[in-house]
């Protein structure tokens, strides 16, 4: 009856235009083409996770507890992967919405996770076979680089974090565990969703969709190392509030936007403050995709159907070609004293592990470190039109 409140649980999009493609709550997997408010049904059972490459040729969709399907779009032929995908996997251990990924530049790379292992195919589905040994931990979320041969990062329950380097051509054993070394904030959370900075495919970011006083979303820096830097980006978020997921704008990285559960939430300066997006349901929104070529967002919600944004509609800042994102701070190593070349905002300093240890107003262009223990650190200030970073040494 024109009514708008299917309840999806992701989707994802075609190359061009507003067409979508979302799986929703026990009425099945639908497509929208042409800016038709009258979606055609791709299947039944409850949607789950889709994804179609970059051509628009393929399209993989899936429903509950790890059903897997292919469908060519130029003849709508489809073929069934979950026989193969089982092969690999076996039958149980799937989450009831289990979650699965393509490199985005190679759709024929399927990365898919039981809580158990991952799987990989290097076929288009036609075969999978294991890709990691098993998981410490239930695994969920997952996300890949644009390589050849992509790195992987996956995560899940009790804040597991992995990464595969290579992982086209990596064999079980070769999964690097990431989840020693975040913050206790990390571990008590569950990372529903990943993502990799469109500028950086060293920086991550996590979402945490579970309920919790501690922060429910993190950067990690330098995720392509053994040294990662885990930054609180929770701020100013209302305490509590599950972030679903994440993106960030291929022409700022500063600008980010988040799906929770009470609609969306944008930054202008890297998390260090987020805003409401006024005029948007209250709803709970499960996903966000953002095609990186036209900063489209497509947002997807658990209760009012699927909506689209350009990204100028969301957020307006443009920095200036000449800004300079590294902090410049001075002397480095020092004592007692750091000086920076800015004057007013916020800034925090962590461990090389990511622990916050001080934090504060930027009411003079220095703060006093005397406090600190010997050693390297990383600080990273939030003004007015972003923020900027650097690491110093404490004698």
């Amino acid at each position: 009856n024109g009514y708008n409140v299917t309840q999806f649980y992701c989707g994802t999009f075609y190359p061009e235009g507003d067409d979508v493609v979302a799986g929703s709550q026990d009425n099945g997997t639908w497509s929208g083409r042409n800016d038709n408010a009258s979606f055609f049904k791709v299947y039944g059972g409850d949607g789950s996770y889709c994804e179609i490459d970059a051509a628009g040729e393929r399209l993989y969709y899936s429903w509950q507890n790890g059903r897997l399907r292919r469908r060519t779009l130029s003849s709508n032929a489809n073929k069934d992967l979950y026989n193969a995908l089982s092969s690999a996997l076996g039958t149980t251990d799937y989450w009831f919405i289990n979650p699965f990924t393509i490199n985005p530049n190679a759709s024929e790379q399927i990365y898919y996770p039981s809580k158990r292992y991952i799987a990989r195919s290097l076929d288009a589905g036609l075969t999978f076979e294991k890709l990691s040994n098993r998981i410490v931990g239930n695994a969920y979320s997952i996300v890949s680089t644009k390589e050849d041969d992509p790195t992987i990062f996956f995560g899940g329950q009790s804040g597991i974090l992995y990464r595969i380097n290579n992982a086209a051509t990596a064999v079980p054993g070769d999964e690097f565990r990431m989840s020693t070394l975040v913050p206790i904030g990390v571990r008590t959370g569950f990372i529903g969703n990943i993502e990799i900075d469109p500028n950086s495919d060293s920086t991550l970011y996590l979402a945490m969709t579970n309920i919790s006083i501690n922060s429910n979303i993190w950067r990690v820096r330098n995720a392509d190392t053994d040294q990662p830097i885990f930054e609180d980006m929770g701020a100013n978020l209302p305490e509590s509030l599950p972030v679903n997921w994440v993106q960030v704008d291929p022409l700022n990285s500063d600008n980010i936007i988040i799906a929770t559960d009470f609609g969306l939430y944008t930054s202008v300066n890297g998390g260090g403050w987020w805003e409401k997006v006024e005029g948007f349901p209250n709803v709970p929104v499960h996903m966000l995709k953002m095609r990186d070529h036209d900063r489209t967002l497509f947002i997807y919600t658990h209760g009012r159907g699927a909506w689209v944004a350009k990204l100028a509609d969301l957020v307006t800042y443009t920095p200036s070609i000449k800004e300079n994102k590294e902090l410049k701070i001075f002397p480095n190593p020092a004592s007692d004293v750091l000086k920076l070349e800015m004057s007013s905002g916020q800034y925090s300093i962590f461990t090389l592990n990511g622990i916050e240890v001080q934090k504060g107003d930027l009411s003079k262009s220095e703060i006093r470190i005397s406090s600190l223990s010997s050693g390297t650190y990383f600080i990273k200030a939030f003004g007015p039109k972003g923020s900027v970073s650097s690491t110093f040494v404490k004698r």
